[in-house]
């Protein structure tokens, strides 16, 4: 019995030392599409962002301090003239609460979140009267609704970058929205 607890503990204190590390991947440059530069996807389990770097004379490196996720872009070789687009995939990860990235040069961007989502659009009569969309896993406030989609209890399904900025609303989670579809049921 006290060799069972034993390595029940001795089990329990390596796993724990692996969960700090990070798994990641790197995809090679890819083309660059300027809508979700620098910007990441998190699905409750995985982190996916997407980071403009060098297409050559670099590598891409991860560090965690457990509330940060820091994304940097490594000089290794010739820097050349040309960007590209990665796509850095963090494995069984907490979602951290900021993500950066960090240039060869050292510059440093924040990374805005892309949310994807199905909801219903609502007039909503606060403060003179705005259009919220209620989803399934919040409630948002497009700064940029197309007008075509201003019409309350339109149900659609969009991609939104979370913006950190103060509306007179405090209702929902300001998005700038990239795409924005029409659901016909």
């Amino acid at each position: 019995m006290k060799r069972a607890l034993i390595a029940i503990a001795l089990l329990s204190i390596v796993i724990c030392c692996v969960q700090k590390g990070i798994r990641y991947e790197v995809s090679k440059c890819g083309a660059l599409r300027y809508e979700f530069r620098n910007t990441f996807i998190y699905d409750g389990r995985n982190l996916t962002a997407y980071v403009w770097t060098n297409c050559c004379g670099t590598e891409v490196e991860i560090k965690g301090d457990g509330k940060n996720l820091t994304i940097y872009e490594i000089k290794v070789g010739e820097i050349c003239k040309c960007m590209c687009e990665r796509k850095v995939k963090v494995f069984d990860i907490l979602k951290p609460s900021r993500v950066l990235f960090v240039d060869w040069c050292g510059k440093m961007w924040v990374l805005d979140e892309i949310i994807e989502e199905r909801g219903v659009v609502k007039y909503i009569p606060l403060e003179g009267g705005f259009y919220g969309i209620i989803g399934c896993d919040g409630r948002y406030i497009p700064l940029n609704l197309p007008e075509e989609f201003k019409k309350d209890g339109m149900k659609v399904t969009f991609k939104a970058r979370l913006k950190d900025v103060v509306t007179i609303y405090m209702w929902g989670k300001p998005v700038e929205i990239i795409e924005i579809k029409r659901l016909h049921e």
